[in-house]
């Protein structure tokens, strides 16, 4: 508790730090103008630099969201998909003000109806938790050293959340609602519990989810609708991030 006190306070002046260094820099733009020509290089340059303060500022402002463990405001425009009044508008700018996704941000855009695949459901995974990035080599066929999500991939495989078969991961592939609920299950240890479980009509006892989705049903994480759990149908990006933002709060 104490170091996490001291990593806020040490944030907070740094935002303050920053802010005044922004003040600083738009000073001088006033007064250097006043008293020169400037070309547009020159104005571009400092341009440049007040807009990289803002955006340290603006990742200072997560990190002490995400040290307080609450859930930050979010910002006023970030994915044009994702209005106030999207159904998951809350999970997803919680876990995008702690840094946990990021979707597509040269267009300003999360594409949260596409179905979530397994590298992105590993990166999410591994930001979440927290866990140290292995820098093992690959050891699928489908998954190079040099890919983005490698060390993401290869994490998750070594802690034994996601397996791979016949040698490859599939990281482009849709992440099903069964597998989703497996992974859940290993990475946060849900447990069954003595709750009322009713059970899925499309989910037999011999399924090899079976019980993870039970874990994932009587956690509140993940539940199906109309009698049906769906386990073969994709994950999509919205879902997974509202399972994963409820995973969280377990």
């Amino acid at each position: 508790m104490k170091k996490r006190f001291l990593l806020l306070i040490v944030a907070l002046l740094a935002i303050t730090s920053t802010a005044c260094s922004k003040q600083e820099v738009e000073a001088n733009i006033v007064t250097e103008a006043a008293g020169v020509d400037w070309t547009e290089a020159e104005v571009q340059k400092v341009s440049t630099k007040v807009n990289s303060l803002e955006s340290r500022t603006e990742e200072l402002e997560k990190e002490i969201n995400s040290l307080l463990g609450g859930e930050a405001v979010p910002p006023t425009i970030v994915f044009k998909d994702v209005t106030a009044n999207y159904w998951a508008f809350k999970e997803i700018m919680t876990l995008y003000n702690r840094n946990l996704i990021s979707g597509y941000k040269e267009v300003e855009l999360f594409r949260p109806e596409n179905s979530v695949t397994r590298a992105q459901a590993a990166a999410m995974l591994v930001k979440a938790l927290r866990i140290p990035l292995s820098d093992a080599p690959s050891q699928f066929s489908d998954v190079k050293d040099d890919m983005a999500t490698r060390k993401a991939i290869m994490t998750v495989t070594e802690k034994g959340y996601f397996k791979g078969s016949n040698g490859k991961f599939m990281p482009n592939a849709p992440m099903t609602r069964k597998h989703m609920a497996v992974v859940l299950q290993r990475a946060f240890q849900l447990k069954t519990t003595s709750a009322t479980y009713e059970g899925y009509s499309d989910v037999s006892t011999k399924n090899d989810g079976y019980a993870a989705i039970q874990a994932v049903s009587q956690n509140g994480i993940a539940m199906g609708s109309n009698g049906q759990f769906m386990p073969s149908e994709p994950t999509k990006r919205s879902q997974f991030s509202v399972f994963l933002y409820r995973a969280l709060q377990k």
